[in-house]
């Protein structure tokens, strides 16, 4: 069971995240507690820690997923 089940908006994030291909779905900016983040490719998602990893193409993000309030594709 993962921890993605919860009352929050956001967790809708979480779950569509799970669904995506993991390393080459293009992503071009997310939107983390109202800042702006350009990225290229959603990475990977763990589930259990609600982690969200993104590639700028030079560097790793990492951000808690449940605090995501949009994804530009």
């Amino acid at each position: 069971m993962s921890n993605l089940t919860s009352n929050s908006n956001n967790d809708h994030i979480c779950a569509y995240l799970s669904t995506l291909p993991k390393g080459s779905t293009a992503i071009s900016q997310i939107q983390v507690d109202d800042v702006s983040i350009f990225v290229s490719t959603f990475v990977n998602l763990d589930e259990l820690d609600s982690l969200a990893y993104f590639s700028t193409g030079t560097s790793t993000i990492i951000v808690d997923c449940r605090k995501i309030s949009l994804l530009i594709f």
